[in-house]
């Protein structure tokens, strides 16, 4: 815990170790993918790894992976702004739910689309 502590206050080298740490466990069926794993992913900024964990390795706890998602930092804004977000909210219904019930103020669809076909831009 001292050490997650430490890379959530943006210590370089905190970070480093437990990406190092954590890289081999994703998508590995022998380990469990908790919310504070796929959290932790998110908080280290590892898009690819966070992307996979959720479209791969649902549980019940997944909501509140996701609503890491809309935190104003730079490591959710790094997950939101990568370019294979678009399809990741695609894929896991994000963008259905935003069509439905509306979008965050992070994301809103393009000018003269409801956001289908990935029509949208990402904060």
């Amino acid at each position: 815990q001292w050490l997650v502590s430490l890379a959530a206050t943006k210590t370089g080298w905190a970070k480093w170790l437990l990406w190092k740490i954590m890289k081999g466990d994703v998508g590995n069926p022998k380990k469990v993918s908790s919310l504070s794993f796929k959290a932790s992913l998110l908080m280290l900024g590892e898009a690819e790894a966070y992307f996979r964990e959720v479209r791969e390795r649902p549980n019940t706890y997944l909501s509140g992976a996701l609503l890491n998602l809309w935190s104003p930092n730079e490591s959710a804004q790094k997950i939101r702004t990568h370019p294979d977000f678009p399809q990741f909210a695609e894929d896991i219904g994000l963008v259905r739910c935003w069509q439905i019930h509306g979008w965050p103020p992070q994301i809103q669809p393009k000018p003269g689309t409801d956001g289908s076909n990935l029509q949208f831009d990402c904060r």
